[in-house]
C-alpha cells in the first residue's frame, strides 16, 4: 500500500475538520461565545488529529509485531490500517491481504482483541460499505464483514482480482 505523506495529510485533515467543528460548536454553546468556541475547537482539533495520526503511524511501525503475535505467515500482497466493524463497535488494527486469504489483526488497545481470517474462496463479492471509507465483504454463508480502510477503491479492486467468482458492484 502506498503510504505517502498525502495519505497522512488527508487523514489529519479529516480528523481535524470533524473534531474541531463539532467541539467548536459545543464549546460555543457552553461558553456562550462563538469566538471562544472556535478557538477551543481549533486547538482541540489540532491536538486530536495529531494524536490520531501519530497513533496510526505507530501502528504502521508495529505491524510486523502484530503478525508475529497472531502467527500470520506468508507473503503479504497489500496491507493497511483498518477498523473491523462488529455490530456497533469498530475494532482497530491492521489488515493484510495474503495470497489465499484476508487477515485482520487487532491491536492491543481495543476492548475486544483477536483476528478475523477470510478465505478468498468464501467471498462472493466486495462492495462499498454503509459507512464512509468502508468495504463490505459478502461471504457465501450470507454474512457480510465490513472494514473501514483508506483507499477504499484500491482495496475493492485488489480483492476483486483475488476472488474466484468476483462480481464487482461499486
Amino acid at each position: 500500500m502506498k503510504k505517502g505523506k498525502n495519505q497522512y495529510l488527508f487523514n489529519f485533515i479529516i480528523c481535524f475538520a470533524g473534531f474541531s467543528v463539532s467541539m467548536g460548536l459545543l464549546c460555543s454553546v457552553i461558553f456562550h461565545s462563538l469566538v471562544t468556541g472556535m478557538v477551543l475547537g481549533t486547538f482541540g482539533g489540532l491536538l486530536f488529529a495529531g494524536l490520531i495520526c501519530g497513533f496510526v503511524k505507530i501502528l504502521s511501525v508495529r505491524k510486523d509485531k502484530l503478525r508475529e503475535r497472531y502467527g500470520i505467515e506468508g507473503n503479504v500482497l497489500y496491507e493497511g490500517a483498518a477498523n473491523y466493524l462488529v455490530g456497533a463497535q469498530a475494532i482497530g488494527g491492521w489488515i493484510f491481504l495474503m495470497e489465499d486469504r484476508l487477515c485482520f489483526v487487532s491491536h492491543s488497545f481495543n476492548f475486544m482483541t483477536g483476528q478475523c481470517i477470510i478465505l478468498y474462496s468464501d467471498i462472493i463479492k466486495v462492495t462499498k460499505g454503509k459507512i464512509i471509507r468502508s468495504i463490505a465483504i459478502h461471504l457465501c454463508n450470507n454474512k457480510v464483514e465490513e472494514f473501514i480502510v483508506n483507499n477504499r477503491k484500491e482495496w475493492i479492486d485488489i480483492l476483486g482480482g483475488k476472488i474466484p467468482c468476483y462480481k464487482q458492484s461499486i
